[in-house]
């Protein structure tokens, strides 16, 4: 990364955001670009925003971690992180945790910030997240403090969450047994 680069990502400028929902990403881009940010690409699906990532660099990336059948969001952002090392990612989701969509996804992307929905009651602690994600993209020892899962499942087991996991899908305890859990 040259010195111009970095200096070019210190600063949040431009958002790609990919969520699923029709009503919530329209909701995203419109306060986004209320906010002063430019909004070149929002889509529900990842070819897209991966097509134009390939050819402009933005600032950051706003992910759903659930984007229907196909790549997860965490599978989006590992791409887009090839493309351009020092891209900022937030993920937004309804999932409490990553682990909650389904077992042995990948690991989200060093230095990436992970909210769930919830977590937001104004555009302004979005923006400020999305500003985060650009320093500790820049900036690696940064990364490396950044807490990835800071709900309460986060300090359950893998295979604790994957019981409850099941559990929410309306499994019984035979079934979840039957699984070999």
């Amino acid at each position: 990364m040259t010195a111009s680069n970095k200096d070019a990502y210190e600063v949040l400028t431009s958002v790609v955001v990919i969520e699923d929902d029709h009503l919530t990403r329209v909701m995203l881009v419109d306060s986004l670009k209320n906010q002063g940010l430019d909004v070149p690409v929002a889509s529900d699906k990842p070819s897209a925003v991966l097509d134009y990532c390939k050819a402009t660099q933005v600032s950051a990336a706003l992910i759903d971690l659930h984007l229907g059948a196909g790549p997860t969001g965490i599978d989006l952002a590992i791409a887009l992180r090839r493309l351009n090392p020092i891209i900022g990612i937030v993920f937004l989701t309804s999932y409490q945790d990553p682990r909650l969509l389904r077992s042995g996804l990948p690991k989200l992307p060093r230095g990436s910030i992970y909210l769930n929905k919830q977590q937001i009651g104004e555009i302004s602690f979005l923006v400020d997240k999305l500003s985060e994600s650009v320093k500790l993209a820049t900036e690696p020892k940064l990364a490396l403090n950044n807490s990835l899962n800071p709900s309460e499942t986060g300090k359950l087991t893998d295979l604790q969450v994957e019981i409850l996991r099941l559990m929410g899908l309306g499994l019984s305890n035979g079934a979840i047994a039957k699984n070999g859990l």
